[in-house]
């Protein structure tokens, strides 16, 4: 198993959801954008403030909540 991990700033996630693979068109992307989050390979050096940026962009808040809030210590980012 490899230990690689990938760290993405917001505005990453941002202009892949608003300019380049928006979810209706690409959601399997995203289902793996997902899972990679979840399990801890993709990271943000701002995890604790995704929620307070994304609000900018519509439909993003609730897919990241639903990736992000199950883990640890970002509960109390909402």
């Amino acid at each position: 198993m490899s230990n690689t991990r990938y760290c993405f700033d917001t505005s990453s996630f941002i202009a892949a959801w608003d300019e380049r693979y928006p979810i209706d068109t690409f959601p399997s992307l995203w289902e793996e954008v997902g899972a990679a989050i979840a399990s801890g390979v993709i990271v943000s050096p701002e995890e604790e403030r995704w929620l307070g940026l994304f609000e900018q962009t519509p439909g993003i808040v609730e897919w990241i909540s639903a990736v992000v809030m199950p883990q640890p210590g970002l509960a109390a980012a909402r």
